[in-house]
């Protein structure tokens, strides 16, 4: 109440946003789950052979040994708990031993090895079954089946002002004056809210605003709406079409990319490829943008969750596969600000009055918001976001971190920067 930002008492949030989002609060357990929790647990392990159930725990408690907890193993695919089970480590405190597990289960394809260690009874700090720590192991990463787009032949149609693709009952428009895609169709169904862009932005964090990120990286704030992009090739493979885009952003230095389509009649594939001259400053996000008509109300998404999470805060987000109401993946923060990102994806799925899916040839990145940043940005609070009937869907090839040492000045650390001088590549196919 003290903040008084709903009254207009008081226009700054600084005093509320220390405050974790309830969102992530575990009614179960009574506790926050997320970065935090991952961070300051006292277990460690440390992968020997995974596949085979083999690892070492390291117990960092002072005074506990780890048979006070029960230790759960599991092993998934896909949203599938394959096999698990139950025991009790005894290790005291400052000790390490390594861990042999009986999987019953020979997988193929990518799975994950889960395991956590919880309370068996409640406490005056926390409820039965909390994860006092957890720990997950990918085997097999990246290995997962392939939608297939092969399907019927395809035509090209060419006029003054659009180069048209189509085959079976898909269809999409590139304007031959900007390069842009500006229509797909399902069915004769329109299925885009306006052209498919380019994107070097996110809607500004606080921690963006405390070191001055908007004056730093100024030049790419509205670098895709500037960009020039033209279609350089076109070439009918039978049933499939190949079409080469290349585009550049305006700046005193080069900063330039292309991206072939492969469209079939089931989608098309994307192959994206950018880099920018050195000199120039980091890039807040490289991606694209589908606006879309907001008809899908729901997700479904191979990737980490089941809470927000960005390259510097994923501890603690484990790769699963969640399914969730596209409304929840907004996260209420006092200022409306980049929110919602889900690192590690192998593929999202969209759905309502009709699907829409997005495979990444390993993973990406993915958002899905009904604003774009540049309304984000505009709203003092959150009851100051206007209605909205687009869903604005962010393939990403990488955003940068969202947090310093501080939020007063602090960069995001190097290694979560998106540095020039570097090639940013990606390839995703999106399927209707």
């Amino acid at each position: 109440i003290g903040n008084g930002q709903p009254w207009g008492l008081n226009k700054t949030h600084s005093c509320a946003q220390v405050l974790p989002p309830y969102e992530r609060f575990d009614k179960k357990s009574g506790w926050y789950k997320g970065t935090a929790n991952a961070i300051y647990q006292n277990i460690d392990f440390k992968e020997v052979d995974a596949e085979k159930g083999i690892f070492t725990i390291t117990n960092n408690f002072l005074f506990t040994n780890l048979n006070q907890f029960n230790f759960h193993y599991q092993q998934i695919k896909g949203n599938k708990v394959m096999d698990s089970g139950d025991m009790i480590i005894d290790l005291a405190p400052g000790e390490s031993k390594e861990v042999k597990l009986e999987l019953t289960k020979a997988l193929s394809g990518e799975w994950y090895l889960n395991l956590m260690f919880e309370t068996k009874e409640s406490t005056l700090w926390a409820k039965t079954g909390h994860k006092v720590a957890t720990a997950q192991f990918i085997v097999n990463e990246y290995q997962n089946e392939k939608t297939s787009l092969v399907g019927e032949e395809m035509n090209v149609k060419t006029n003054y002002g659009t180069v048209k693709v189509y085959g079976g009952d898909f269809e999409v428009n590139f304007s031959r004056r900007n390069g842009h895609i500006y229509s797909i169709k399902k069915n004769n169904t329109e299925l885009l809210k306006g052209e498919v862009n380019l994107n070097f932005w996110r809607a500004l964090t606080d921690n963006d605003r405390g070191s001055k990120q908007a004056v730093r990286c100024a030049v790419w704030n509205k670098a895709a709406d500037y960009s020039w992009m033209g279609i350089q090739k076109v070439e009918n493979e039978g049933k499939q079409v190949k079409v080469l885009v290349d585009f550049s952003v305006p700046a005193t230095k080069t900063a330039k990319g292309s991206l072939l389509f492969t469209i079939t009649s089931k989608g098309m594939h994307i192959d994206y490829s950018f880099s920018a001259d050195e000199s120039m400053p980091e890039i807040p996000e490289i991606s694209l943008i589908f606006p879309l008509n907001k008809e899908y109300d729901k997700i479904e998404y191979l990737g980490k969750g089941p809470h927000e999470n960005y390259i510097d805060r994923a501890y603690g987000a484990d790769v699963g596969l969640y399914r969730t109401e596209i409304k929840n993946l907004f996260v209420n923060y006092q200022k409306p600000q980049e929110h919602g990102e889900r690192t590690g994806v192998r593929y999202a799925v969209l759905s309502g009055e009709r699907k829409i899916s997005f495979e990444a040839d390993k993973e990406m990145e993915f958002n899905v918001c009904p604003w774009n940043s540049e309304t984000l940005e505009n709203a003092p609070h959150i009851h100051n976001l206007p209605e909205s009937d687009t869903l604005y869907v962010r393939a990403i090839a990488r955003q940068m971190g969202i947090g310093g040492y501080d939020s007063w000045g602090a960069h995001t650390l190097d290694e979560y920067k998106n540095k020039s001088g570097v090639e940013y590549k990606y390839g995703f196919s999106v399927i209707v």
